[in-house]
């Protein structure tokens, strides 16, 4: 069956090994520093405003097509806010009071808990600078949701609800809570990089004339007055300190890098509004395609097992990782290139334009470990990685290794566990 392997990376420890560079700024030049020289402190980094629908995963996209990163203009003059269409809204100066507003998010009527995430930021920010954190949550029929995150000792939970929301659309929701954020006099509007707050957050930064900084994993300390926040550029492979100039600043967070907030004895006051929603235009809901599985969602999953391009097929793919699965009750991820071959749907990914995760265990079967792919998984707790190739980068990584055919190791692995468990 092969051997098992304590991967050392030269002695260095799974953090050293991960250590990334970070951007510096120094004459308007983007400069890295390799792993192996100590990675200098970054100035901060001027965010603009964001524009219509940007999305991170749009910049991921561009990352990929781009070889070299271009070159990095800082301004100290503040930056203008970026017009919106004014066939949506128009943007208007905001009237700010410090207070930081959380965006929750509601999957199949319950509060998806990486919202728990953003609160814990939250908290933060309003801790650091002396100031109240409010929630809000939008949808139609949510009003348990906002009792569930009264919890959280947010100054108040404010329910956005209305029968226009029952399904997510980009104008209704965006022009929803864009309103509650200048109401309450918000400089920090808050959420979680998923797919619903990477579309839903660079639209609410439009209505505000903010600036948009995407999938922060980090807040940094202040400088000049203002959050810093540290978020991964080129796959991870370089870290950016970045600050917004505007008024109000729009965040969005990668969950995995963030600890849950914990609920708090004294319970919030909740309030329901029923805003007037903004016309969608030709925009209207069809239906939501949703994928069915008793397996754990993939990005909530305390055990994840992935397959890769090494499987072959789909055929092999599903008998390879299915009792893999099981015997660990664990959720099932793919690398992008098993999903492009077809091998599984596309929920299932896990990298740079797929799904991050970072589970307490993460079984990597087959997979080489290209750098999008390790984006999504190198913050779980414990990777073990089944390759017969003993080059293979996931490797550099890993935990703990395997070197065989995973068409063997695999099927006696998922038998070993399941009789352990027993």
């Amino acid at each position: 069956m092969g051997f098992w392997k304590k991967i050392f990376g030269g002695g260095s420890t799974k953090e050293e090994q991960t250590q990334e560079p970070v951007v510096t700024e120094e004459k308007a030049a983007v400069e890295t520093t390799p792993a192996s020289t100590p990675a200098p402190e970054p100035e901060a980094v001027a965010v603009e405003p964001a524009e219509e629908g940007a999305t991170s995963a749009e910049a991921e996209v561009a990352a990929e097509e781009e070889p070299e990163p271009a070159e990095a203009t800082a301004t100290s003059e503040p930056v203008s806010s970026a017009p919106a269409p004014t066939a949506i809204v128009p943007v208007t100066e905001a009237e700010t009071n410090g207070s930081v507003l959380v965006v929750a998010e509601v999957t199949d009527g319950a509060l998806n808990t990486g919202s728990l995430s953003a609160v814990t930021v939250a908290r933060n920010i309003a801790a650091s600078d002396g100031v109240d954190f409010h929630i809000v949550v939008a949808g139609s029929g949510v009003e348990s949701v906002g009792d569930d995150l009264a919890k959280y000792g947010a100054k108040s939970v404010l329910v956005v609800s209305n029968d226009g929301l029952d399904h997510y659309l980009a104008a209704p929701f965006g022009e929803a809570l864009a309103g509650v954020a200048r109401a309450l006099g918000s400089s920090f509007v808050v959420g979680v990089a998923s797919t619903f707050g990477k579309d839903l957050l660079p639209r609410i930064a439009v209505r505000l004339g903010a600036g948009m900084i995407s999938e922060a994993i980090e807040l940094r300390d202040k400088e000049n007055g203002k959050h810093v926040f540290r978020r991964p550029m080129w796959a991870g492979n370089v870290l950016a300190d970045v600050q917004a100039t505007t008024a109000v600043t729009v965040v969005s967070v990668r969950g995995t890098d963030f600890d849950k907030a914990a609920s708090v004895d004294d319970a919030s006051p909740v309030e329901v509004q029923t805003p007037t929603l903004a016309d969608t235009g030709a925009q209207s809901f069809v239906q939501f395609a949703k994928t069915e599985s008793e397996r754990p969602e993939l990005t909530e999953a305390s055990v994840v097992v992935a397959g890769g391009r090494g499987l072959k097929d789909s055929e092999n793919f599903y008998e390879i990782m299915e009792p893999l699965a099981d015997s660990m009750e664990a959720a099932i991820g793919a690398s992008r290139a098993a999903v492009d071959a077809g091998f599984c749907p596309n929920d299932f990914q896990v990298g740079q334009t797929g799904k991050v995760v970072a589970p307490d265990l993460y079984v990597a079967v087959a997979i080489s470990g290209a750098i999008q792919h390790l984006a999504g998984m190198k913050n779980s707790k414990t990777i073990v990685a089944i390759n017969k190739d003993e080059e293979a980068p996931i490797f550099q990584i890993a935990d703990y290794g395997l070197v065989t055919d995973a068409f063997k190791a695999s099927p006696e692995f998922a038998e070993k566990v399941a009789g352990a468990r027993q």
